[in-house]
């Protein structure tokens, strides 16, 4: 590391650390939300070179900025009743944020992933890899609609593969590889995905249709040809924003889009005030920071004592392997403590799930593995690490917000899948 980098790194965390202090003792929100918006805003300025990565800060940055009128207004912005343990969680996502700030690189030149994915032509294992495609698209899930019950959420029979059911997203970046420069074979994949997102819609499931989204701007649209300014960037952003808040409106009650007039349905996500479609627009992001605090709450009041907590955590590392549904109940930690301890919305920040395994250290590691991941990943050429990588910046909207076990279980995947199609390819 260069003299000069070394300076400003030890001057950087210095200041993020004196301030972080500062804020353990004397409660400061305001002071302390403005530091996660200054170490987001160095995260994104640090990043704008490369898109995937970029649009995976500016989805970390939507997690602090549906804050702001909490803590700056006194607005009361959450779905469930009031509750302690707020300052203490936004505490806890400032350290995860200064230290990914701390540890992370600029990306110093235009970083294209895709090109980093060499293209070979295998008809077989692309045709493989579609019967794959195709059984996820058939099995992942079946049953009753969002048409057929009136919503997402509400009764149905519905039937699939649970927790496997988006593992089709592994297959996406192996039949892009396979495909070569085939016209027809790149067309094929593409309406697959369609169908796929399709069908994952009428089942309520936008996360899967974004996730799958991701992989085709890494592999189709972000390339050196169609050169994506950031202008470009910011003029698509909010009309997406919008688009999945419209559908979480629509999806909640279908029947909305029978009983309403064009202008009505699109007007949904609004209110009568600003700061009312301000908390309609970050509904999610402030439910899974209330959730993060029912987390946080049940380590700092010590309802979940440092044993039972290690022992969640060793039934999540089991979980890289084997279904939850073979180990306790308690190894689905919202759920277990949705069911036993308090009420609340589904899913937790990565840093909360990061404290409630191993306290502030598991903090401080997990921010540092994320930016060693960007770190690498502008340099390295191993096919495995960049196929992992590629599945974290596809997947980000699970393992952020929901599970961070997403963070390495189906990102892992796709490296065991292509280590044995690389392994039958030799014999």
């Amino acid at each position: 590391m260069p003299y000069s980098r070394l300076i400003s790194t030890f001057i950087r965390l210095l200041i993020y650390m004196l301030i972080i202090l500062y804020a353990s003792f004397e409660e400061s929100p305001k002071m302390l939300l403005s530091l996660a918006i200054v170490a987001s805003l160095s995260i994104i300025f640090k990043t704008y070179r490369c898109l995937p990565v970029l649009l995976m800060f500016l989805f970390f940055f939507t997690y602090v900025v549906n804050l702001i009128p909490f803590f700056f207004a006194g607005e009361y912005i959450f779905y469930y009743p009031p509750k302690g343990g707020f300052y203490e969680t936004l505490f806890i996502h400032t350290i995860f944020l200064c230290t990914l700030d701390t540890f992370l690189l600029p990306i110093k030149k235009r970083l294209y992933i895709n090109e980093k994915i060499l293209q070979t032509e295998n008809i077989f294992l692309y045709l493989s890899l579609c019967v794959l495609f195709v059984f996820y698209l058939i099995f992942g899930i079946r049953g009753d609609t969002i048409l057929d019950t009136g919503g997402y959420g509400q009764r149905g029979d519905i039937t699939g593969l649970g927790g496997f059911g988006e593992y089709f997203l592994i297959l996406i970046p192996l039949l892009y590889m396979y495909s070569g420069k085939s016209y027809i074979m790149k067309k094929v994949i593409h309406i697959l995905m369609l169908l796929m997102g399709i069908k994952l819609l009428l089942y309520g499931g936008r996360i899967g249709v974004l996730m799958m989204g991701l992989l085709y701007l890494i592999f189709y649209y972000d390339t050196r040809k169609n050169h994506i300014s950031i202008f470009k960037i910011l003029c698509y952003a909010i009309p997406i924003l919008y688009i999945f808040v419209l559908m979480g409106a629509i999806r909640g009650n279908i029947n909305l889009v029978l009983t309403s007039s064009w202008s009505e349905l699109f007007l949904l996500p609004f209110r009568g005030d600003f700061l009312k479609t301000y908390i309609e627009f970050f509904g999610n992001q402030n439910d899974i920071f209330y959730s993060s605090t029912v987390l946080n709450q049940a380590v700092l009041s010590d309802t979940l004592s440092v044993y039972t907590r290690l022992e969640i955590f060793f039934y999540n590392v089991l979980s890289l392997f084997v279904p939850y549904s073979w180990l306790p109940e308690k190894a689905a930690v919202v759920s277990y403590i949705q069911k036993n301890i308090a009420t609340t919305g589904g899913g937790a920040l990565i840093s909360t799930y990061s404290y409630f395994f191993l306290s502030y250290p598991g903090v401080i590691l997990i921010g540092y593995y994320i930016a060693s991941l960007i770190n690498k990943l502008q340099k390295s050429k191993n096919v495995y690490f960049i196929l992992y990588c590629i599945m974290v910046l596809a997947t980000y909207p699970r393992w952020f917000g929901y599970n961070i076990i997403g963070l390495f279980k189906i990102s892992f995947y796709i490296v065991i899948l292509y280590a044995i199609i690389k392994r039958f390819y030799k014999i």
